[in-house]
């Protein structure tokens, strides 16, 4: 895999890649109201950098230079990223399934509203460990 393809997805919210001795730093600039969950967060690897503005944070990533700390790196910032687009695309669906069904009880009477019934297909669905190890912030040593 090219250097590209690596960080194609983390490139909107690329900063900077700095060399640290024999480490590598990649800097992140991500919305504040993001959430970073523990499965992509190494301790000691992970540190949030000083607020530019109050709408996103700073956050720097630390690997070894070496190709599998690197390539493990960089999964997981492409893990935050991919887990905090789903959620933005999660509360978009959410607000336009309550607006259409507001705009249902808006428009039905009350015999009819009564009436409604949901009927939604069951997926055999997995849950995700995901949404109970976040965090907002990074924990203050």
């Amino acid at each position: 895999m090219t250097f590209f393809n690596q960080i194609e997805k983390l490139f909107p919210y690329l900063k900077s890649i700095r060399r640290l001795k024999t480490y590598l730093s990649i800097d992140i600039e991500i919305p504040t109201k993001w959430k970073l969950p523990k499965k992509y967060l190494i301790q000691d690897r992970v540190m949030e950098q000083q607020k530019n503005s109050d709408k996103s944070s700073l956050i720097s990533f630390i690997s070894e230079f070496n190709q599998g700390d690197i390539d493990k790196t960089i999964h997981n910032i492409n893990g935050i990223i991919d887990f905090n687009k789903e959620l933005e695309e999660k509360e978009l669906l959410f607000a336009n399934k309550v607006k259409e069904l507001k705009e249902i009880f808006e428009k039905q009477n009350l015999d009819n509203l009564q009436k409604l019934e949901f009927d939604i297909k069951e997926y055999n669905l997995s849950i995700d460990e995901d949404g109970e190890g976040e965090t907002d912030k990074l924990a203050q040593k």
